[in-house]
């Protein structure tokens, strides 16, 4: 799958924290991601890395035939898998000489923000950094241990996956849940099971 983000960043030498977001589900040729510009000019203004992650492959699409709706039904695995992947690129970049990003991300403070579907995904995500393999196959191995202190899930959607059948259970990890009251697809609070 392909790893493409739109980044903000802030001038200057140190480290910057880095916060990883994630849109929701919509029409596939809808790009949303740019839609985190007035957040990631804000929280760049204040001295962290924001990246915005391109997931917009893994929506529908008007020209989706039954085949693909049934393919992308179950695809909130893939989404939460994805956001740690991209972890793995920074990583590598934060260690790479001659890279813009060399010794600029604090790999030690990681926020992880969704929106509906992207709010179960870093839920998804923070549950497989932690996993040493994937739930549903033990034969595919995980090894991301990144230090994710934080996530958001905004007007998040849950239980729509269930690894191995089980609610995903989250720990030593702070939540934050933000439910608006007029959200036009995820009406009930969500969020609030993790």
């Amino acid at each position: 799958m392909p790893l493409n983000g739109t980044v903000w960043y802030p001038d200057g030498k140190g480290t910057f924290p880095l916060i990883i977001a994630v849109h929701g589900n919509h029409l596939a040729t809808d790009y949303s991601d740019s839609g985190y510009a007035y957040l990631g000019n804000l929280l760049t203004s204040k001295g962290y890395i924001f990246v915005s992650i391109d997931e917009n492959f893994l929506n529908t699409s008007p020209y989706d035939d039954l085949f693909m709706l049934k393919v992308l039904k179950n695809e909130n695995p893939a989404r939460g898998w994805l956001i740690l992947e991209h972890l793995k690129v920074w990583k590598k970049w934060n260690h790479t000489k001659d890279h813009p990003f060399f010794n600029k991300v604090d790999m030690n403070r990681i926020s992880l923000i969704g929106h509906s579907r992207g709010g179960e995904a870093v839920a998804i995500a923070a549950l497989y950094n932690q996993l040493p393999s994937y739930p549903e196959n033990g034969t595919i191995k995980f090894d991301y241990h990144f230090v994710i202190r934080s996530i958001i899930s905004i007007a998040g959607t849950d239980s729509q996956y269930k690894p191995a059948g089980q609610l995903t259970h989250l720990k030593d990890i702070s939540y934050l849940a933000i439910q608006g009251s007029h959200d036009m697809d995820v009406s009930s609070f969500d969020s609030v099971n993790q």
